[in-house]
């Protein structure tokens, strides 16, 4: 995509792995040192237009026990988010799969931060009009 620059794929866990603290600061295993981690990991990094971009995506086809847990870490890291107060950086939370109805999505939709810095929950399919969005910000 031609609004995405340094795309990199983090590790899930261990010390290079990121997480949103419950203060909204996005730190490295290693900087948690021993603290527990946050639920979920950020699974990629970006660039667009001077935003460090920062995603978490899931696909999910049905609901059911295990589901619920990965919609819950989506949740708390959209609200871990909300005490962010640095500027330069989005939270994009990406779902996809018969799992996201509208009851669910709206749920995500009503945890992302409206003001810098922003968060946004969107599908794959969506990701590059939402990138134009982020680059016409800037």
């Amino acid at each position: 995509m031609s609004n995405v620059a340094d795309f990199r794929k983090l590790p899930s866990s261990g010390s290079n792995a990121l997480y949103v603290n419950s203060d909204g600061q996005i730190l490295s295993g290693q900087q948690l040192a021993g603290a527990p981690r946050p639920f979920k990991s950020i699974d990629f990094q970006w660039t667009t237009s001077g935003v460090t971009c920062y995603a978490a995506q899931k696909y999910t086809k049905a609901g059911g026990g295990n589901q619920d847990n990965q919609f819950n870490e989506l949740e708390r890291l959209l609200r871990n988010f909300q005490g962010r107060t640095n500027n330069g950086v989005a939270l994009i939370v990406l779902v996809d799969g018969a799992y996201y109805d509208q009851a669910r999505l709206a749920r995500l939709q009503g945890l992302v931060r409206l003001q810098s810095p922003r968060s946004y929950v969107a599908s794959v399919n969506n990701l590059h009009t939402l990138l134009e969005e982020i680059a016409g910000m800037n």
